[in-house]
């Protein structure tokens, strides 16, 4: 799935953590039916999840996608009874993935006061999956536009172009190097500390193909939900 980077190493090696449920704190409940109940809400949330992931590929409107992906981590929440490490690892990394569609399509629907909501989902999948390179994209964009922290902003976007060219994602690095460059170096705190570029330095080549900025990672348009249509589809 293209605008969410592939999990880590650290991240497949997750350990496998179980939590004291919630359920056992509200009576003695047989140890099988809890776990029956703790799997019956893990496969609805995981179903959840899927169909969250279909409206976002069939490009169904931001505003429905957030939708699903809020409605299936709702449906998780009580296995988030201490946090993320309450989770299986399968279930770790698509609560993660889901976080990061939230973030994505938060900063394309573009209120005014999505940033820092957007900066705790992008640390939240940080934690885990430090290499990250679009949650640390999103990290960046965050401390630029709401923070007011340019210097530790680009640090953060500059990190998320190293970390997509580890990853062999150079046309998407490419694009967000080019935006780097041109967003910071007409920054004054940030021009008053830049080093300057060498007089030889090469430019930043065309990428060959539709960088993820282009193909839809945040300037996907937000489209707006619309009456269904008398007609059938």
């Amino acid at each position: 799935f293209e605008p969410v980077t592939e999990p880590s190493r650290h991240f497949r090696r997750c350990r496998r953590v179980m939590a004291v449920s919630a359920f056992s704190k509200v009576g003695e409940i047989d140890d099988d039916d809890e776990e029956e109940q703790r799997l019956a809400i893990s496969q609805k949330a995981m179903a959840q999840y899927a169909a969250a992931q279909r409206a976002y590929e069939n490009k169904m409107s931001s505003e429905e996608v957030l939708r699903l992906f809020e409605d299936a981590e709702g449906t998780m929440q009580p296995l988030l009874c201490n946090g993320l490490a309450s989770l299986e690892a399968k279930e770790l990394e698509t609560v993660l993935k889901g976080r990061l569609h939230q973030a994505v399509t938060l900063a394309q629907l573009g209120a005014a006061d999505r940033w820092p909501r957007i900066k705790a989902l992008a640390e939240d999948v940080l934690q885990f999956d430090f290499n990250n390179a679009h949650a640390r994209w999103l990290r960046g964009l965050s401390l630029q536009h709401h923070f007011a922290k340019p210097l530790e902003a680009e640090q953060e976007c500059r990190r998320a172009v190293e970390c997509a060219r580890m990853q062999g994602k150079d046309a998407e690095a490419n694009s967000w190097e080019a935006e780097v460059l041109s967003t910071f170096s007409c920054d004054p705190a940030v021009a008053a500390v830049a080093t300057p570029a060498p007089a030889n330095a090469a430019p930043v080549p065309e990428p060959e193909t539709k960088s993820a900025m282009a193909k839809g990672f945040l300037n996907r348009s937000a489209k707006k939900s619309r009456a269904p249509e008398p007609a059938t589809e």
